[in-house]
């Protein structure tokens, strides 16, 4: 049978306490890490937390979540934070801090991937529908152009 926790047994979360746990779990969502304060601790006025509750607390106490990183400045060290475990390998493998820098704030650099077919067929299906075939054929021939110039080999 499992223990239900009763609102009697759970603690009210102080400030320290709630900074110690959201850099321990730094790398969580506020979604997941509000899952995981709700197994233990509840809010000053007894309230379960959630998503919302989650970043205006980050937010009052001057927390930085993971969000959209690329724009807000960071100090290495919370780059470092916030880093994989495949992008630290990375930066120890190239001691390039620039390009370290831009694979964690900016994580769609950690898809070194072509996407499948089928989502390239529907974004260019999607782009034909909006400008049209003789537009999408017309760019389509200037693309080629400017590839083959890139590519020439001069003697």
């Amino acid at each position: 049978m499992i223990k239900q926790n009763n609102i009697q047994d759970m603690k009210i979360i102080d400030k320290e306490t709630y900074i110690h746990l959201r850099n321990m779990h730094a790398n969580t969502s506020n979604a997941d890490f509000a899952a995981l304060l709700n197994k233990k601790y509840r809010a000053q006025d007894g309230k379960k937390f959630n998503k919302h509750s989650i970043e205006v607390r980050n937010h009052h106490y001057g927390l930085k979540g993971l969000g959209d990183q690329r724009f807000q400045e960071k100090d290495p060290v919370e780059i470092v934070k916030l880093a994989t475990t495949e992008q630290l390998r990375f930066f120890q493998a190239t001691k390039d801090f620039g390009a370290f820098k831009k694979r964690v704030l900016n994580r769609l650099y950690d898809l070194k991937r072509e996407p499948d077919p089928e989502y390239k067929e529907k974004i260019r299906k999607k782009y034909i529908n909006r400008v049209g075939i003789k537009k999408y054929r017309a760019d389509a021939v200037i693309r080629m152009r400017k590839h083959r110039k890139k590519n020439r080999i001069t003697l």
